[in-house]
């Protein structure tokens, strides 16, 4: 449970930058200036995929084996 709360808390700490990033960026544009923001991501999401694939996968080669033996 701790960890779903810790992603709720980073999403909404991230949604709370974006008005000032468009404000930022409306600014710079007004000025003539280029804007570019970047998005960076950690792989949390494919990490979690293939931590929850292998758990999977491993659990039904044991139970496979089990049912076989």
């Amino acid at each position: 449970m701790g960890y779903v709360l810790q992603r709720f808390f980073r999403h909404m700490c991230m949604s709370a930058k974006v008005p000032a990033v468009v404000r930022l960026a409306k600014e710079a544009l007004a000025e003539n200036k280029c804007v570019v923001i970047g998005l960076q991501s950690t792989g949390e999401a494919r990490t979690e995929e293939a931590v929850t694939k292998y758990v999977c996968s491993h659990f039904l080669q044991k139970k496979i084996l089990s049912v076989l033996l």
